[in-house]
């Protein structure tokens, strides 16, 4: 019996890196499924 919604994912990238004099930051996204289908998703910035 299945007790959570339709799936989770994570990804990173890298913002920043192909424009000259913009810095750097590391986008972090993750997503977790709960009952109902209902998902909290979730966004670092690290600098």
């Amino acid at each position: 019996m299945r007790e959570a919604g339709a799936g989770a994912y994570s990804n990173a990238i890298v913002v920043g890196a192909l424009e000259p004099g913009t810095p750097e930051r590391l986008l972090i996204q993750t997503s977790l499924a709960h009952e109902d289908s209902k998902t909290n998703i979730l966004h670092w910035w690290l600098v």
